[in-house]
C-alpha cells in the first residue's frame, strides 16, 4: 500500500508512510513543497487509482467507488452498494475493480463518467485480488492464478493464463505489458525471504521466475525496459528495487 501511495503522490515510500502514520498532517518534501491532504477524513487502506484528471477511490464505511480532481474539490459519486473492493485499475472510459460480497468474487467495471450503471466482467470468481489491463484485456488475480478476458465482454468465460495456486503463497501484485504479465508473490512456504517475482506470457504457459529469495515483494511495476518492486515487512526497513526486464528467468516449480 504505501508504494502504491507515494508513486502516486510522488514521494518515496518512507515519506508516505511518515505521512499516513501521523495523520495525513502536512509534512512536506526534501526540496520544501508541501504535500496536500487531498483527503484527509478517507480510511488508510482504500484502493486508489489515478488517471490524467482524477482520483479515484473506494470508500469502505460506504460502499461507494468515488473520484475528486486530482487537484482538489468535492468528491463525486461514482457507482455505490459496491462491495468489498479489493482493487482498481482505469482505462481511457471505464473504472474496472475486484470485488468480494457475500455471493462470491466478481470482476467488474462502470463508466468513469458516474453513469448509474455496473457491469459483471466476470462472477464466481474464486477470491479475485490484484487487476491490470492493457489495450484490449482485463487481467486478475484468483486462488487458482492469473485469468483473462476481453475487456468488451460482459459474463465472460475467463482464461487461466497460469494456473499458479495457492499452495505457496498467493499472487500480491500485478503488471502487464506487450508480452507478458509480471507478478509478486510475497512468500512462498510462510518464509518472508522466499518470495518471488515472476513473469508469465499472456498468451499463457509455464510461468517463470525472475527473481527469488524477496523479502515480501509486493506492489510490482514495469516501464519500458524494467520492472520494480517494493521489499520489506514495514514501512521503516523496505526499498523499492528494479530489475532489466530482458533478464533470463527460469521455470517456476510448483
Amino acid at each position: 500500500m504505501i508504494a502504491r501511495v507515494a508513486q502516486l503522490i510522488g514521494v518515496g515510500p518512507l515519506l508516505a508512510g511518515l505521512i499516513f502514520g501521523a495523520g495525513c498532517r502536512p509534512f512536506k518534501t526534501p526540496d520544501g513543497s508541501a504535500i496536500t491532504a487531498l483527503l484527509p477524513e478517507t480510511g488508510h487502506d482504500n484502493p486508489m487509482a489515478v488517471d490524467q484528471g482524477h482520483l479515484y477511490w473506494y470508500a469502505a464505511e460506504s460502499h461507494q467507488l468515488m473520484r475528486m480532481d486530482k487537484h482538489g474539490g468535492p468528491p463525486a459519486l461514482v457507482a455505490y452498494r459496491i462491495d468489498d473492493v479489493r482493487q482498481l485499475a482505469l482505462d481511457a472510459t471505464f473504472l474496472f475493480w475486484t470485488s468480494i460480497g457475500p455471493d462470491g468474487g466478481a470482476v467488474l467495471r462502470t463508466r468513469k463518467d458516474g453513469r448509474p450503471f455496473v457491469e459483471t466482467i466476470a462472477d464466481r470468481q474464486n477470491h479475485p485480488t490484484a487487476i491490470a489491463l492493457d489495450a484490449t484485456n482485463v487481467f486478475w488475480v484468483t486462488d487458482e492464478g492469473i485469468k483473462t478476458c476481453p475487456k468488451v465482454d460482459v459474463a465472460c468465460a475467463p482464461v487461466t493464463i497460469a494456473a499458479l495456486g495457492p499452495g505457496d503463497g498467493l499472487i500480491d501484485s500485478i503488471a502487464v505489458d506487450d508480452q507478458h504479465v509480471y507478478f509478486t508473490r510475497p512468500y512462498r512456504a510462510a518464509n518472508h525471504f522466499r518470495g518471488i517475482v515472476g513473469r508469465v506470457s499472456k498468451a499463457g504457459g509455464a510461468a517463470e521466475i525472475v527473481a527469488s529469495h524477496q523479502e515480501s515483494p509486493r506492489d510490482v511495476a514495469i516501464d519500458a525496459t524494467s520492472v520494480y518492486w517494493a521489499v520489506g515487512t514495514s514501512p521503516w526497513d523496505g526499498a523499492i528495487v528494479k530489475l532489466p526486464k530482458d533478464s533470463p528467468g527460469i521455470a517456476l516449480d510448483e
